[in-house]
């Protein structure tokens, strides 16, 4: 099972953005200096494309107006060509064979136009453009072409999820997909005939350098492009054989050594396995690329933290898909390398990525779930963000004091990576077999103080005193079990465990947060963890209590009947507008923190 959590306000907002093409240009020699292009110049050149039948003229006019909006992008800039009323001549041109230097400049000029409000933008469409350039950019040869095409219509689906769904309804996902992949190959080809080895080669371990900017842009801006319109927002599960075209067009493009790529490429993969997470077609037909997970893992180990971020996203998204997977990140040595950006002084956007991987590793089979609970550094790294961000805990007067001296400061970002170490703890304690959890609980022997420790926060968000609790009930339920497998050193079996949740006041505790807090879900299952500590920890006072017996016997119903999350539960984070609308609406309906 897969949970879905909505994330409102995190980095994904910066990264759906649109982009003007604003590069600059080498000069031409053989054209006069580079000048700028003024207001009044536009109905000069407007004239020329409605009035002119001479192609090097048009291709002038065309170039002109395009670097009237890339010499300083603005609203107002994109409106004043708008309303220069050239709209059905640059249908013309798309819907005309050949010609495709002007072709590319006008590609160009509708990206910086598709740049604008969404006004703008919905006049493009109802203009007749967007088809026009969808109809270019499935018959042109011309990669430079093709790809500046991809660029605009790109711009255009970062408007708006209906225009998304289109495209996708109009198969141009895969359309885009498979673009990215002949250019890839045409690249893979250069290298392996030895064509152009000054500027297209590979690296010791095996990423492909392209010094071709002909080449790389081309791949860039696809990649760019593909992403983006592989944002969800609508039913994108109806569209999974298109996403498994990019999911391999991503997989290829992935290994050039160029930040610009692989970054999008990354950002690509991370949305694909958000709108598809869950969803056996795919994940059944996907042939997964035996290169994918190193270079995932070799990225994570030798770039900047500051360009990891969509490596990170990649890797914990991957890691919600099936066991089989998950198992080919381990053996890519997965844990050796993650834990690094887990420690607390990385960014808090890498830190959270790195534990819900580990978390839904966590969730795995008990093979998997073996692996975390011994890698010491991974384990480490865990509980020791079971703690008040912001606080340090005073044990004598059990108070949590604010300090500067502090790991991290108090942030909602913080809060959030507590719940995610505290959903590591819980799905070991729900999968992982005896062995594990008895190690668990003897390498890590605080375990039980700093999680009872939280609950001294007079102000401790619900979600994460619920986690708490949650956590508890299955250390005593499982060490319970586990005890009574072996033979008893007393007549009446005791949990030590229990018995040290009741001397570090747990329930007293969460007493307290119930009454303020007031959630029956929570004093339902502070409840069961009372009665279930009561049950393990026998007193003389218990015997003969037939109400305690009847409360231990409610303990001993499934966890589903106790609503206590089932296993197997892995979860993916995705922004505004992306995954499948559907699940979104499932993870907005859920958010508690």
């Amino acid at each position: 099972m897969v949970v879905n959590e909505f994330e409102p306000d995190d980095i994904f907002g910066e990264l759906n953005q649109k982009f003007a093409n604003v590069s600059l240009e080498q000069p031409n020699p053989v054209e006069d200096v580079y000048r700028e292009i003024l207001f009044d110049d536009l109905y000069e050149y407007r004239d020329t494309l409605e009035y002119s039948a001479d192609y090097s003229n048009c291709h002038t006019a065309m170039r002109n107006i395009r670097r009237y909006l890339t010499q300083n992008i603005s609203l107002d800039r994109i409106q004043n060509v708008v309303d220069l009323g050239i709209q059905d001549k640059i249908k013309k041109i798309l819907e005309t064979p050949g010609y495709d230097e002007l072709k590319y400049e006008t590609a160009w000029t509708i990206t910086n136009l598709a740049y604008g409000t969404k006004e703008q933008t919905t006049n493009l469409i109802n203009s007749g453009i967007i088809e026009a350039l969808v109809h270019c950019f499935r018959t042109t040869e011309n990669f430079r072409v093709k790809s500046q095409s991809a660029w605009a219509l790109a711009n255009v689906s970062i408007e708006s999820p209906r225009y998304r769904e289109s495209m996708a309804q109009e198969n141009l996902i895969g359309d885009v997909a498979l673009a990215l992949t002949e250019k890839c190959d045409i690249v893979y080809n250069k290298l392996n005939s030895a064509i152009n080895q000054e500027q297209i080669r590979k690296d010791a371990n095996g990423q492909i350098i392209c010094d071709s900017k002909s080449d790389s842009d081309d791949v860039k801006d696809l990649t760019w492009s593909l992403a983006n319109i592989c944002r969800g927002g609508f039913k994108t599960a109806e569209h999974w054989e298109q996403y498994l075209l990019a999911f391999n067009a991503f997989s290829k493009c992935i290994h050039f050594d160029n930040t610009d790529i692989w970054t999008e490429a990354c950002w690509g993969l991370s949305r694909i396995l958000s709108n598809m997470y869950n969803y056996d077609p795919f994940f059944n037909s996907l042939d997964l690329s035996t290169r994918l997970c190193p270079r995932l893992i070799y990225l994570l180990r030798n770039e900047l933290a500051v360009r990891i971020l969509p490596v990170l996203q990649t890797i914990s998204n991957f890691s919600s898909g099936p066991n089989e997977y998950i198992e080919i990140l381990l053996n890519a040595d997965l844990l050796n390398n993650i834990w690094w950006y887990m420690s607390p002084d990385i960014p808090s956007p890498l830190r959270r990525n790195a534990i819900l991987t580990i978390s839904n590793l966590a969730a795995g089979n008990q093979g998997i779930v073996r692996k975390v609970v011994y890698n010491e550094n991974i384990m480490q790294s865990v509980v020791a963000h079971i703690t008040i961000p912001g606080h340090l805990y005073h044990v004598e007067e059990c108070k949590w004091v604010s300090s500067p001296k502090a790991a991290n400061s108090e942030s909602k970002e913080e809060w959030r990576i507590v719940k995610e170490a505290l959903w590591v703890l819980s799905n070991i304690t729900t999968l992982a077999n005896d062995d594990c959890i008895c190690a668990l609980l003897r390498n890590y022997s605080k375990l039980i103080k700093l999680l009872s420790a939280l609950l001294y926060y007079p102000i401790l968000p619900f979600a994460i005193c619920l986690k708490v609790v949650d956590v508890l009930i299955r250390i005593v339920e499982r060490t319970s079990k586990i005890a009574e497998l072996t033979p008893p050193v007393q007549p009446i079996p005791r949990n030590l465990y229990a018995e040290e949740m009741m001397r570090e006041g747990v329930i007293p505790a969460l007493t307290y947060l119930c009454r303020d807090l007031q959630s029956p879900e929570l004093n339902e299952q502070v409840e069961i963890l009372h009665t279930a500590i009561m049950y393990s920890s026998p007193h003389p006072q218990q015997k003969g209590n037939s109400n305690t017996v009847g409360m231990a016997s409610a303990f001993g119903l499934t966890r589903q009947e106790i609503h206590l999350p089932g296993p197997n539960v892995r979860r993916i984070v995705h922004g505004y507008e992306d995954g499948d609308v559907r699940l979104i609406e499932d993870a907005i309906n859920s958010i508690t923190l």
